[in-house]
């Protein structure tokens, strides 16, 4: 990873939720501190949240995918919105290219958006996903074709050495330039916490609708047989909640804010004695550069191939510290939630 001060850079971070703007926040500032330049571009949640953390920032508006995760299978899943997703690249692309005519810039960085690409310009792209878990040899390699043919670099969010955060994810057979530019978080372990920041449980959430809505909903039913004290981060930076604090029948509380920035995120994680969140891979980077203490309840994206993959990884190499859990299994998930 080769530093230009002054170079101009776009970072387009797809709006799956908000993994992608974190771990593409992490980078701006990486590369802000060697003196690079950083523009945005994106949409959604995703756009909110790189409102709210760099509020002086240019950002560009993006089409939005618009992808939800309906059945639990991630062939049915793509099938349907397959048609969708391939307008919003094209929609993507000429809004690209209208950027371009406006703006002078010299690298394009994409963050997963698979249309912002152009002709004459470093294209690199931002994965952690070069061998995705399709299931299908011929999806597999048109997606590295495509990947191959419009993007001149790709960027993994991971270490060079085995055996690496992402597994089999990130292998670099079948790309021509492929750099570990190392895990990408912008949460600072906190030096000191305070007792206001001590949870027994916090759960923190993302990921694309309805199944995060689903997974709070049972998360915020479980807790109410606690007798802890419990935290929901929702992750839904446009979301205001009538009710933030509530109390459960045995005494405890569970309190519900819908956003939290990097500073505060870090602090509630740190001061968690449980933590349950997706395995989306920037949160899994988030843990592990936080290096937290808590258990860790990972609950896969019903129908994400690659955060079910994740969620087994990491579960297996963590001594019983992490688990796996589906969210289809509503009683395990319960007693897991509430366990004291």
């Amino acid at each position: 990873m080769k530093f230009k001060p002054g170079r101009r850079n776009l970072i387009a971070v797809l709006d799956w939720g908000l993994g992608h703007a974190s771990r593409s926040l992490a980078l701006a500032t990486r590369l802000e501190t060697a003196g690079e330049i950083v523009d945005f571009a994106s949409t959604g949640p995703a756009l909110l949240m790189l409102k709210r953390e760099r509020p002086l920032a240019k950002i560009h508006p993006l089409p939005a995918y618009d992808v939800g995760y309906q059945s639990s299978n991630m062939v049915v899943n793509i099938g349907r919105q397959l048609p969708g997703i391939l307008r919003t690249v094209q929609q993507e692309h000429k809004a690209l290219a209208e950027i371009l005519r406006q703006e002078a810039y010299e690298r394009i960085i994409s963050d997963s958006r698979f249309g912002c690409y152009a002709r004459n310009i470093d294209c690199v792209m931002l994965t952690h996903q070069l061998h995705p878990i399709f299931g299908s040899p011929l999806a597999a390699k048109i997606y590295r074709w495509f990947l191959t043919r419009n993007f001149s670099e790709f960027w993994v969010p991971d270490h060079p050495g085995l055996p690496r955060m992402s597994g089999v994810l990130s292998d670099s057979r079948g790309y021509p330039v492929v750099n570990y530019i190392g895990p990408l978080s912008r949460l600072q372990k906190p030096l000191k916490i305070g007792p206001e920041l001590h949870y027994d449980l916090v759960a923190l959430l993302s990921g694309p609708e309805p199944q995060r809505t689903y997974l709070e909903d049972i998360i915020f039913q479980a807790l109410q047989t606690g007798s802890g004290r419990y935290l929901i981060v929702a992750g839904r930076p446009d979301k205001v909640y009538d009710q933030p604090v509530v109390l459960t029948k045995d005494g405890g509380s569970i309190e519900r804010i819908a956003y939290s920035n990097a500073q505060q995120t870090a602090a509630y994680l740190t001061g968690a004695k449980r933590i349950i969140c997706r395995s989306g891979y920037s949160t899994l980077m988030d843990l592990a550069s936080l290096e937290v203490e808590a258990r860790i309840i990972l609950v896969p994206t019903p129908g994400q191939t690659e955060q079910e993959y994740l969620a087994k990884q990491w579960s297996a190499a963590s001594s019983n510290k992490i688990i796996s859990a589906p969210q289809t299994s509503l009683a395990t998930l319960a007693s897991l939630i509430v366990a004291e």
